[in-house]
């Protein structure tokens, strides 16, 4: 499971996936949505931090603040999961995914009930480490689409790199 994070513009990330790879990641956010409400409810019984790599796969660590980051407010129950980011994220990649294809995708009834739009969302960064171990295991995937496309997109990639998993570095402010 992972979301592909290789810049911090969801729109060139999602400009930039390949039609099999972008597909996967509309699934993949869906999974850690899924994840991230599981996460939530744990913390919310067991009242402490659950490790990762035993109950939680370690993408999930990109989509959660760490206890000391600012900008804590903000998240509801004092959940440090960034759903609603995550949201936005499924959102552009099925906008991408629609463009690529000429048809409506069924995005949004993965999430009934949630009010989810393309527009201002706060923005995340991670660490350029983050990023770029991203480009490094997507030119691993797919050399000639992804050389070519990086390239013209102007992003540097360091190869053999193995996944980066970290918090974001920037909190969220909606």
């Amino acid at each position: 499971m992972i979301t592909y994070l290789i810049s911090n513009d969801y729109e060139q990330t999602a400009r930039c996936l390949d039609q099999v790879r972008l597909s996967r990641q509309i699934v993949e956010c869906i999974q850690v949505v899924k994840v991230l409400q599981a996460y939530n409810v744990i913390n919310d019984l067991f009242g402490h931090k659950m490790p990762f790599g035993i109950l939680f796969p370690p993408v999930i660590k990109l989509w959660i603040l760490s206890e000391s980051q600012p900008g804590m407010s903000y998240l509801k129950d004092n959940h440090r999961t960034l759903i609603p980011e995550l949201y936005h994220y499924f959102m552009v990649l099925c906008a991408e995914w629609e463009r690529n294809n000429g048809k409506i995708h069924n995005c949004m009834s993965k999430f009934p009930g949630q009010n989810i739009r393309l527009g201002k969302m706060g923005k995340l960064q991670w660490s350029e480490e983050v990023y770029s171990s991203h480009r490094a295991r997507l030119l691993e995937k797919d050399f000639g689409h992804y050389n070519q496309v990086f390239q013209r997109e102007g992003l540097i990639v360091e190869k053999k790199r193995s996944y980066v998993w970290a918090n974001p570095v920037v909190s969220v402010q909606y």
